[in-house]
C-alpha cells in the first residue's frame, strides 16, 4: 500500500478594515456617490479574485443590512449582478445565542411582521439560503 499524502489548499484572506464595514442608511449605489465610480473601480480590482465571502456574526446583521450587503456585492462583481451576492459564495457564521438580536428586524424576524420594504427584501434573501450547518457542541480551550 502506498502512503497517502495530505492535499494542501491555500487561501488568501482579505480582512475588510472596520471603516469599510459600516453601511449607511439608506443604501446608495456607489455610482451615484461623490467619487463613487473611482471607489467602486478600486473595490472591483481589489476583490476581483475573491470567490468566497465569510461574514462573521450573522446574529447582529439586520434584514436591511443583509439587503445592503447583497446590493454592494452585486456592484463589486457586475458580471454576476443578477445573482445573489454577485455570484460569490457567502458563509455566515456566528452564534445566535451569544448576542442579543438587532432591532427592529433581526434575521430571525418572521416576514409577516416586517412592514419596511428594504427589511423585507433582506429577510427574503435570508430565507433563500438553503444550506445550513449547525454545530451540536462547543469545544473551547480549557473546557472539560
Amino acid at each position: 500500500m502506498g502512503k497517502k499524502s495530505a492535499r494542501s489548499i491555500s487561501f488568501q484572506f482579505t480582512a475588510i478594515p472596520r471603516s469599510q464595514k459600516r453601511f449607511s442608511k439608506p443604501y446608495v449605489a456607489m455610482t451615484t456617490q461623490e467619487n463613487g465610480p473611482a471607489k467602486l473601480l478600486s473595490l472591483q480590482q481589489r476583490f476581483r479574485d475573491i470567490h468566497l465571502v465569510i461574514i462573521d456574526g450573522f446574529s447582529v446583521i439586520s434584514c436591511g443590512m443583509l439587503y445592503w450587503i447583497d446590493q454592494r456585492m452585486r456592484e463589486i462583481w457586475p458580471d454576476q449582478r443578477e445573482v445573489r451576492f454577485g455570484g460569490r459564495d457567502a458563509i455566515f457564521t456566528g452564534d445566535s445565542a451569544q448576542l442579543d438580536p438587532v432591532t427592529p428586524y433581526s434575521l430571525a424576524t418572521s416576514t409577516d411582521r416586517i412592514r419596511d420594504n428594504i427589511q423585507r427584501k433582506g429577510r427574503e434573501i435570508w430565507e433563500e439560503i438553503k444550506c445550513v450547518c449547525s454545530l451540536s457542541s462547543q469545544h473551547r480551550p480549557g473546557m472539560v
